[in-house]
């Protein structure tokens, strides 16, 4: 049995019904539009995971006190940063997850089931929670304009959310258990999911900051073009809110080879040797391995490859992706891993 939380700018009657794709995006001006739940299941099957709503948050609520009191007695933003705080106090490590475009809510529960099986059970991880930002995706392979046109509204509800929590973090927490807070939170960004992040950076509300908000940070199949990563770039601000960033890329994605094509523009990583990325960042290139898998017998049209296409989905794919990305997550050495081969400046090969 597992219980891991997701936080949503979608509108909560919007959960399950969807939305109507017919015209413009849908409306998420405003504030207190953030809410949020637990998903909770066996884990080894799709079908036995299910979500519960727990509380809508509001922005400048005060956290004095929150971790005093019995968690019964709070709500919103209080409550969700308690259970955050009582999930990692014991030493364990958080993996914050933001999907990519065509992801419905009702996928969601999917994807926390396999993002247990592969970053929670796994030994080599350190990881034993997990926490999903499900934006409002239409969940529609057609409505990729849809989405990056959600994207520019609920980047700032993303914001909110890092913004709220530094700020728990300076009420409730001393310097010493602020460090030690935020050490243990890592993020994983899929796809579009970058794209979110870089428009969250470049909102540059966060820049005044500079205590680490993240351990490793994990860029997969990034949806950003292959100058976001430069230190003047909208992502290169994030090597300053981390100890470590990585970018994996598949030469192969033909996802992203469409989005290439759609921007004129290479997608990160795919150029690594033409690329100026911030000092701080590292390579891994996953196509040898990726296309392995997708050789394997009786994957070309199982209900899995619909679902999460292994070019594209390879963090929860591949199996030698997995378990570099889990090294990574055990804060292993770069040079250290098991499976790379070296490709010199920072960038890596698997197989």
């Amino acid at each position: 049995m597992f219980e891991h939380l997701y936080f949503t700018d979608r509108p909560l009657s919007t959960l399950k019904s969807g939305y109507d794709l017919g015209g413009d995006a849908i409306d998420l001006s405003g504030s207190s539009v953030i809410s949020f739940g637990r998903v909770f299941g066996e884990g080894e099957n799709d079908d036995d995971v299910d979500y519960q709503f727990m509380s809508k948050c509001r922005p400048g609520e005060n956290f004095a006190g929150c971790l005093d009191v019995e968690k019964e007695q709070l709500s919103g933003y209080p409550l969700f940063f308690r259970l955050l705080f009582d999930k990692l106090k014991d030493g364990s490590e958080l993996l914050l997850f933001i999907h990519g475009y065509s992801h419905s809510f009702e996928k969601l529960t999917g994807t926390v089931a396999r993002l247990h099986r592969r970053y929670v059970k796994n030994p080599l991880s350190p990881i034993k929670h997990v926490l999903v930002f499900s934006w409002p995706s239409a969940g529609n392979v057609s409505r990729y304009a849809y989405d990056r046109k959600v994207v520019e509204t609920s980047c700032a509800h993303f914001l909110e959310f890092i913004l709220e929590l530094r700020r728990f973090a300076r009420q409730c927490l001393t310097e010493e258990e602020r460090g030690s807070f935020f050490d243990r939170i890592n993020l994983m960004a899929v796809s579009m999911g970058n794209y979110l992040l870089e428009r969250v950076l470049q909102l540059g509300q966060l820049e005044s900051d500079t205590d680490a908000t993240f351990h490793e940070v994990l860029h997969m199949a990034a949806d950003v073009d292959n100058r976001a990563l430069h230190e003047s770039g909208g992502l290169g601000k994030l090597a300053k809110m981390a100890k470590r960033v990585h970018v994996y890329f598949n030469r192969n994605d033909h996802l992203l080879l469409v989005s290439s094509g759609l921007h004129r523009r290479s997608r990160l990583g795919k150029d690594p040797h033409k690329e100026s990325l911030a000092p701080e960042a590292l390579i891994i290139d996953t196509t040898d391995v990726s296309v392995k898998a997708l050789m394997a017998p009786g994957q070309f049209f199982s209900k899995e490859e619909m679902d999460y296409a292994t070019l594209h989905n390879y963090m929860l794919r591949v199996e030698a992706v997995v378990q570099d990305a889990n090294r990574v997550l055990s804060h292993a050495p770069a040079q250290a891993i098991d499976g790379r081969s070296y490709g010199g400046g920072s960038l890596f090969y698997l197989g």
